[in-house]
């Protein structure tokens, strides 16, 4: 069962998380999980929402990731993530250039780490820079 559209609404207008989470009585990580699996984007501490015109305009005007990201006030990972999905930038070398397709053959993030013999995180870092949604692993305890 999803979350009624009251309290996604409430998190777009950057309503405080804890009313929230009391309100729909839900921890913060499955809130955020739940919102996640929703489609709603995350919001940022300056709600800057990353779209290809932001990206695009913050890059031709800065020239770089790291410019960019410290002009928009969000992560230079997060900006460079989004700049490669959105086909901006090529993604990094040391993307595995298979990992897309290694990720659709073996199902789950879990088994691109043993094949790489990676981390969790930087293999869900390579699988969003070559633009590819992540199913979810695990469902929240809490609903």
């Amino acid at each position: 069962m999803g979350l009624p559209n009251e309290p996604i609404c409430r998190y777009r207008a950057c309503e405080p998380i804890d009313t929230l989470t009391a309100a729909a009585e839900m921890s913060r990580p499955g809130l955020y999980d739940r919102l996640r699996r929703l489609g709603v984007p995350p919001r940022t501490a300056t709600g800057v929402v990353l779209d290809e015109t932001t990206v695009k305009a913050a890059l031709d005007t800065h020239g770089s990731i790291s410019a960019a990201a410290k002009a928009l006030h969000v992560p230079r990972a997060r900006l460079g993530a989004e700049a490669v999905r959105l086909g901006l930038r090529p993604p990094p070398p040391s993307i595995p250039p298979d990992v897309a397709e290694v990720y659709q053959q073996l199902g789950n993030v879990d088994a691109v780490v043993a094949h790489y013999a990676t981390s969790p995180i930087t293999a869900a870092r390579w699988l969003r820079s070559a633009g590819v949604t992540l199913r979810p692993g695990r469902r929240p305890r809490d609903g």
